[in-house]
C-alpha cells in the first residue's frame, strides 16, 4: 500500500456508511461466504482503508481483508470515487515483494499498533486475525500468529 496522507480525513463512521452491493456479492460468490459474512468482510475492508489514512507509515491487512480489498479494486470507478470522496486521494495497493526493505515483522507490528490505537480490538471481527489477536495480547509470536498470514518461521504475507 502506498501511503499518502491528506487533510481530507473522513471519520470511520462516514466511511462505514458506504455501500456497494456489487462488491459484497462478488465477495460472497468468490469466497463462498453467506451474504452476512461478505458484508462484514466489506466493512472490515473499508475499516482497513480508513486505518491506512490514520497512520504515517504503511500497514498491511490480514489476508482475508486483503481479498476484500482486491475485490473492491476491481470495481475501479467505484473504488476511485470512494477513495477520492472519503480521503481525497487514491489509495494504491502495492503488494510486498522480496526486494522490499521493510521487514515483515515491522509491517505486522505497525498494523497491530494501528489497530490498537484506532480501533477497539475486542469489538472488531475475526477477519482481522493476527492484527486483532496481537492488539489484544500486545505480543506477536509463534502460537499467536500461526495462520495463513504468518507461518511461525518469520514469513508474513504482508501485502
Amino acid at each position: 500500500m502506498t501511503l499518502q496522507q491528506t487533510e481530507n480525513k473522513a471519520s470511520l463512521e462516514d466511511v462505514l456508511h458506504y455501500d456497494n452491493h456489487g462488491v459484497v456479492s462478488r465477495l460472497s460468490r468468490n469466497l463462498c461466504l453467506p451474504m452476512e459474512e461478505a458484508e462484514e468482510l466489506f466493512r472490515d475492508t473499508l475499516t482497513f482503508l480508513w486505518l491506512t489514512q490514520q497512520e504515517n507509515e504503511s500497514i498491511a491487512p490480514p489476508s482475508i481483508i486483503d481479498e476484500g480489498w482486491h475485490s473492491f479494486i476491481l470495481f475501479t470507478r467505484d473504488y476511485a470515487e470512494f477513495c477520492q470522496r472519503e480521503f481525497g486521494v487514491f489509495i494504491h495497493h502495492v503488494p510486498k515483494t522480496e526486494r522490499d526493505s521493510v521487514s515483515d515483522r515491522d509491517c505486522i507490528l505497525r498494523t497491530i499498533k494501528a489497530v490498537k490505537k484506532h480501533l477497539d480490538p475486542v469489538l472488531i471481527s475475526d477477519n482481522w486475525g493476527w492484527a486483532k489477536e496481537g492488539a489484544i495480547s500486545g505480543r506477536v509470536g509463534c502460537g499467536l500468529d500461526c495462520s495463513p498470514d504468518y507461518d511461525c518461521n518469520g514469513t508474513v504475507n504482508c501485502t
